[in-house]
């Protein structure tokens, strides 16, 4: 089979349980390239375990992952390897010391001159970039891990809770960046929430967790 054509992620009879309480529980399910996914449940349906499955921070009771159409690769103490190719971002911003340009300059050297230009030109935010990003509000950090996120050209971009800081104009910014990079780069990006507007416009697929459970999948017309 061509490798474009594999599967980014392939899940098999899946089940995550802490004690007796299971949290997950998915039978067969692909992930594919250049795809945008948008997962909707209500707090405590999974969502978040599942992105923890998928980048190999926990394992499963049952059944496999595979990704690209391998398990994942391990350690000698049986810990998976970080996937320089996948980037996450979860629900909370970061509160770090360093300035805007100080965070991307160190994560994104080269392309530091060009980000300010498109991102933080206008006046709205020109003033973000100098600033320490814990004196930033919580929408401007978003915005921020968003950015680095698209910009560092990852195979898998995953962002838990997405839009839960954004207003409407932060929004359309980076679901068009976001169906960009999908489209042209073939970026396979999950996005989680509990509120199925905040990824009706961007995704092109939509999976409804419930206890666990995948309820549903619809597949949207390409935007």
């Amino acid at each position: 089979m061509n490798r474009i054509q594999l599967p980014i992620f392939q899940l098999d009879d899946i089940q995550v349980s802490y004690g007796k309480n299971n949290v997950l529980k998915i039978g067969n399910f692909k992930f594919h390239r250049g795809t945008i996914y948008g997962i909707v449940g209500t707090v405590g349906s999974g969502k978040t375990t599942l992105l923890n499955l998928l980048r190999g921070e926990i394992n499963p009771n049952e059944g496999s992952v595979l990704y690209e159409d391998n398990p994942f690769e391990r350690s000698f103490f049986g810990k998976v390897k970080p996937i320089p190719e996948i980037i996450f971002f979860g629900d909370y911003p970061s509160n770090s010391k360093l300035s805007v340009k100080d965070k991307i300059s160190s994560v994104l050297p080269e392309r530091s001159v060009q980000i300010r230009k498109k991102y933080y030109s206008s006046s709205q935010y020109s003033a973000s970039w100098d600033t320490p990003i814990n004196k930033q509000s919580p929408g401007q950090v978003k915005r921020m891990e968003m950015i680095i996120g698209a910009e560092s050209d990852p195979k898998i971009l995953m962002i838990d809770n997405y839009g839960n800081y954004f207003d409407s104009q932060m929004k359309r910014e980076m679901n068009q960046k976001f169906k960009q990079n999908a489209k042209k780069r073939g970026t396979t990006i999950i996005l989680t929430t509990t509120d199925i507007e905040r990824v009706r416009h961007v995704s092109s697929v939509l999976i409804f967790l419930d206890n666990g459970h995948i309820s549903k999948i619809r597949s949207l017309a390409k935007q």
